[in-house]
């Protein structure tokens, strides 16, 4: 037991990176160690993006469920999960939050008698193109959905969301510029055949 603590201590903590590719091995256990090891901060992330402990609480599961189900091609910024872990329980926040306003905004739609059609066609139009730009940001990188929500969502600077995210204002400006582009091109793509 004692040779085991010497072991660690004289070669250091295990990384992240380390613990992921254990996990990905088939060791549990490490991506337990990594749980244990960034569950508060992910917590703290859920908690005030939701403001409510059963949401924050979801919030964080689906994150580190989220991990594991990527951990095969997940990629750490020097090594460390945490960057990676906030992206994404941001990232988790905003959809529950995006869900709780829909659902809040059916219910009330519910309750208001429409008899306007051309508004009802607007309002259908607009709720599909809403699902198909969540459908479009889903499908690009944490990391781009990140900054996608920070930059145009949440609407902070580059500067605001390289803090946030630990990387640098032009890794921010130049994935937001392709995530853009891509966001353009997809929706042009889909005029062009309706």
């Amino acid at each position: 037991m004692r040779t085991a603590v010497v072991t660690e201590i004289s070669s250091g903590p295990v990384t992240d990176e380390k613990l992921l590719q254990q996990s990905v091995d088939g060791d549990r256990r490490a991506f337990g160690t990594l749980h244990d090891r960034h569950s508060r901060i992910v917590y703290a992330v859920a908690i005030t993006a939701t403001r409510n402990a059963a949401d924050a609480e979801e919030v964080s599961s689906d994150t580190f469920f989220t991990l594991w189900k990527k951990r095969a091609t997940v990629r750490f910024t020097d090594g460390s999960a945490l960057p990676w872990l906030i992206a994404t329980a941001r990232y988790h926040a905003m959809n529950h939050q995006r869900a709780r306003f829909r659902e809040a905004t059916i219910s009330l739609n519910d309750d208001v008698d429409t008899h306007s059609s051309a508004s009802a066609e607007t309002i259908a139009a607009e709720r599909q193109l809403t699902e198909r730009l969540e459908e479009i940001i889903a499908d690009l990188g944490p990391l781009e959905q990140s900054i996608v929500h920070l930059c145009l969502v949440d609407r902070l600077t580059y500067e605001q969301a390289a803090l946030q995210l630990g990387i640098t204002h032009a890794t921010v400006r130049n994935r937001l510029a392709r995530s853009r582009t891509q966001l353009r091109h997809e929706l042009h793509l889909e005029e062009g055949t309706s």
